[in-house]
């Protein structure tokens, strides 16, 4: 019987076809309380499921696997780890398993083997808004508040937990183009293996170019080529200020102005933008 111990908050092929591999096997959970104690950072995983509801589905299907193997939530109190001394421990190779296998496992004098199975991205998040340069130029102008006000409409369309970001176009006063983040090939791409870009925290700069999203801005662009329709001179308003990336592609297609209400955590796409000539207003809401 192998000994299979796991963060799994959530259930898909990966984690499914690591339990065949293994069968049979007691499985011990690792509970959500317990790895957020060990790396608070987990906390941001919307996407997790209990590890008691995880447990009732593993023993629900018990019989369409052929696994006759028992399944256990492990809380650390259903253990006693000085008994398993001479037991072999197998987990994935995540993070969060070398951090419990370092606490509790190995000062207990267990074996631990790690496979990579690749079941999720590492959940490590934040949503949190940074300020941008208190010198720049703001808007209190009705029609810019209004164009913002739609920009934002659209944004609450995107199923992007990190960013609820939406974006206009506008050119000799006519809406040109409009986008929002969105994942492909569907909406719910993240919802399984979760997102890349939740690794990094907010203002680090190594994790703005990480995401698996067609941002807003890239979406506008992407609409306009598709329909024949140049953004030279077009005036752009998106809900928080572009990452680096994004900035970069803006000024290439030679916008006249950038209109924007929030800051955004990390500001590469500011010297870019300024440098292009285009011109940066904060919209007051």
């Amino acid at each position: 019987m192998n000994n299979l111990i796991a963060y799994m908050p959530v259930i898909n092929r990966q984690y499914l076809g690591w339990l065949e591999k293994h069968k049979p096997f007691h499985l011990y959970l690792i509970t959500q309380d317990v790895a957020e104690a060990l790396n608070p950072k987990l906390g941001r995983n919307i996407v997790s499921l209990p590890a008691n509801i995880v447990s009732v589905f593993l023993n629900n299907v018990q019989n369409e696997f052929s696994w006759e193997s028992l399944v256990e939530v492990f809380c650390l109190t259903n253990l006693d780890l000085s008994k398993q001394k001479d037991q072999n421990w197998i987990m994935p190779d995540e993070d969060i398993s070398h951090l419990v296998a370092g606490k509790y496992l190995t000062p207990s004098g267990c074996q631990v083997y790690f496979e990579p199975i690749w079941a999720r991205w590492d959940m490590t998040a934040v949503k949190r808004q940074e300020p941008i340069m208190p010198d720049l130029e703001t808007s209190s102008d009705i029609v810019d508040g209004l164009r913002m006000s739609v920009a934002e409409k659209f944004g609450q369309k995107t199923p992007d937990w990190w960013r609820q970001i939406g974006a206009l176009a506008f050119k000799d006063q006519k809406m040109i183009a409009f986008s929002y983040c969105k994942h492909l090939p569907t909406e719910y791409e993240t919802v399984i293996f979760g997102d890349p870009r939740i690794n990094f925290d907010a203002g680090d700069s190594a994790g703005a170019e990480v995401y698996l999203s067609l941002h807003a801005e890239k979406g506008i662009v992407a609409t306009c080529a598709r329909e024949g329709i140049s953004l030279k001179g077009a005036s752009v308003y998106c809900t928080t200020f572009p990452c680096g990336d994004c900035a970069r592609m803006l000024a290439e297609c030679q916008i006249k102005e950038l209109f924007f209400t929030e800051g955004y955590s990390v500001l590469k796409g500011f010297e870019t933008l300024k440098a292009a000539g285009i011109r940066i207003v904060k919209v007051n809401k």
